[in-house]
């Protein structure tokens, strides 16, 4: 548990320090090509991700997290979004659809 302990600090010093030296090396990069602020922020957010993901998955192997409970931890989590998004897309094509299939009322007086 200790030797855990320790790991798990080496895996987060080091993922921290790697990914200040790649936002470091990053900015120099878009100072030279002259790229956009907000763009550069979304890139960063991009690898900010990406680390933090390695950084979990590190971690997993220092606590010897079980494959299979891992998989169907993300299975459950992808299948309440999948649900979510359903729900979300059926509630913005039922407008639509109301509009495209009502009756148009046509009344001609006589």
């Amino acid at each position: 548990m200790g030797l855990s302990i320790l790991w798990t600090f080496v895996v987060i010093l080091v993922s921290y320090i790697s990914f200040r030296l790649f936002k470091r090396i990053l900015n120099k990069i878009a100072k030279t090509k002259s790229v956009a602020i907000k763009r550069l922020f979304y890139i960063q957010k991009v690898f900010e991700i990406l680390f933090f993901i390695i950084a979990m998955v590190a971690m997993s192997f220092v606590w010897s997290v079980d494959l299979k409970g891992a998989s169907v931890f993300a299975s459950s989590i992808f299948a309440i979004i999948g649900v979510a998004m359903f729900a979300q897309w059926s509630i913005l094509i039922l407008y639509p659809n109301n509009l495209l299939l009502q009756k148009p009322v046509i009344r001609i007086n006589k």
